[in-house]
């Protein structure tokens, strides 16, 4: 820099301040006197100056690329984390409900030899394999699964549950399942991809009875075939919905008379609505209450509702005692009462009871009576109804938002 420059920006910035000015012209006569002596130097020193600072530019110029290139890689890696979905999570009970009521595919992302150990009946394996795998069809080539590839290739409104390894619902999301499912959710691959955060270890010991298993050779046990078909038989076959979590669950006449159903879920109390169950004998420990009312608008089903609960209750504080209740689809009657038991015992609203019973179990749909008599009892607790009865049809549907009161445990509870 120049030395009238260098002045004169000393100058700019000591404006104003009386100590300043005399140190900048004293400094300022120090620098004219040995301006001279300073010129010689100066040009002798300009050439190897001038060299320094050039390749100095041209350092600071690479370092400043390396730090772009390292901003545009950093921004890169997080507009990609950004960009990720977030796969929704489902529970082991609702995957439970899910399996019951309609078609879902299973996908259990464990390693080929716990796979083969015991998994969901049905489901399939895609296990994970070293290598790159930008894609879901880098995934299938790389596990040369046949049967996965004819399945993602039916996308239409396909639903899939991924199951992956982990134990914990803290972590699940460094699962290779769960990265799994952020494939198929961000290709668009499937209409509906759910992971179920609490791990297969967590679903197999809640419901064993839906798990095939490896046949193993033992002396003076059923051979394997006869073991293998018995499991096979007992994962394939359709269970009631659970509505409180390892408490009530609301099915139908056959499943109410299937000893391997009452066996499975370990049913000690069964309420039938007007739908008796044959050879009662063969079902040990188990008590039955028995309601005989028909399926029709003009019946008052509000009567039964104090006895069943007053049951329901001694099922409760009875020692690991389980409630299903059933008429002869599960449909109408039994869903009416089960409706009315989560509304009274959650203080909630008559549309969030509703819409709880039926995500559990989607085939309900009780009589227009019944629903009627729902609501003139809602109205007699909270003194408001939450649905009129035009748009009763929307809430039978799932096409109602459910909306709830100020107090409902109906969350803390039941979901």
């Amino acid at each position: 820099m120049p030395l009238t420059a260098w002045c004169a920006k000393l100058t700019s910035c000591t404006s104003g301040d009386p100590e300043r000015i005399v140190v900048q012209s004293q400094t300022m006569e120090h620098a004219l006197a040995a301006s001279g002596t300073q010129a010689s130097r100066s040009s002798a020193q300009s050439s190897s100056l001038l060299d320094s600072a050039t390749f100095r530019s041209d350092e600071h110029d690479d370092e400043c690329d390396e730090d772009e290139d390292m901003l545009t890689s950093s921004a890169r890696r997080l507009s990609n984390l950004i960009r990720r979905p977030r796969v929704p999570t489902i529970s082991a009970t609702s995957l439970y409900n899910t399996l019951q009521t309609h078609g879902v595919v299973v996908i259990d992302c464990r390693d080929a030899d716990e796979f083969a150990l015991r998994h969901v009946h049905g489901s399939l394996n895609c296990t994970y394999v070293k290598g790159r795998k930008k894609s879901v069809d880098d995934v299938i080539e790389k596990n040369q699964n046949k049967a996965l590839a004819c399945k993602l290739a039916m996308r239409d409104l396909m639903e899939i549950v991924v199951i992956g390894a982990n134990r914990s619902t803290m972590l699940y999301k460094m699962d290779w399942g769960y990265r799994f499912a952020r494939m198929l959710l961000t290709e668009d691959r499937v209409h509906s991809v759910k992971f179920m955060a609490q791990g297969f270890a967590y679903f197999a010991r809640k419901y064993d009875f839906l798990l095939q298993t490896r046949p193993s050779i033992c002396v003076g046990l059923p051979t394997p075939a006869a073991k293998s078909k018995g499991a096979s038989e007992s994962a394939s076959l359709q269970y009631p919905n659970e509505i409180v979590d390892g408490f009530l669950y609301l099915g139908n006449f056959w499943q109410a008379n299937s000893a391997k159903v009452i066996a499975a879920l370990k049913i000690t109390h069964v309420i039938n609505m007007g739908a008796t169950t044959e050879d009662r004998d063969k079902f040990d420990n188990v008590e039955y209450f028995d309601v005989e009312i028909p399926d029709k608008v003009d019946v008052d089903i509000r009567k039964e509702f104090e006895p069943t609960i007053a049951f329901i209750e001694k099922a409760m504080s009875a020692p690991q005692g389980r409630v299903l209740i059933h008429c002869v689809q599960g449909v109408s009657r039994s869903s009416t009462i089960v409706i009315w038991y989560v509304m009274v015992t959650t203080k909630c609203t008559l549309s969030a009871a509703y819409a709880h019973v039926l995500k559990c179990r989607p085939l309900i749909y009780p009589n227009h009576g019944f629903m009627q008599q729902l609501m003139d009892y809602e109205k007699e607790l909270y003194g408001t109804t939450s649905v009129t009865f035009e748009d009763l049809e929307l809430l039978q549907q799932g096409l109602l938002p459910p909306t709830d009161r100020t107090g409902s445990l109906l969350r803390e509870s039941f979901m």
